[in-house]
């Protein structure tokens, strides 16, 4: 775990896109965090952003991305057409694109969000993730 109090991090569920390092995934797990990386879900990728989104809302996972356009023109279909969706986290280009540092940063990211009430994320929020 990050530093700082412990938190409790049951329903902290993640799908990695793509375009984040895989090793984020087994780095998130081994923190406690139920993460899935794209390539381990879809078996024959590249998939289209849509696809990833649906598969993330569907199994109540937040989506995390790097392509930031991509995914919030995804996330203002998926909301017109009323589908699952868990939320959307987007890596900043100031969060270095390193396995370990993005795991890290979705741990510290829950424990914030629990702090200050926000957790879990609502349906079709979006928010922003640099470090």
């Amino acid at each position: 775990m990050s530093g700082g109090a412990p938190h409790d991090i049951e329903g902290a569920r993640f799908y990695l896109d793509e375009d984040v390092p895989h090793g984020a995934a087994a780095i998130g797990n081994e923190l406690g965090m139920d993460v899935i990386a794209a390539r381990d879900a879809q078996p024959s990728l590249p998939r289209d952003d849509a696809v990833h989104l649906a598969g993330a809302g569907a199994n109540r996972r937040i989506m995390v991305a790097c392509n930031r356009d991509d995914f919030l023109v995804a996330t203002r279909d998926a909301y017109q057409a009323s589908a699952a969706h868990a939320g959307l986290l987007i890596l900043t280009r100031k969060l270095p694109r390193e396995p370990a540092r993005i795991a890290h940063a979705l741990d510290r990211w829950v424990a914030e969000r629990q702090r200050e009430g926000g957790w879990p994320m609502q349906r079709f929020e979006v928010a922003f993730l640099s470090g």
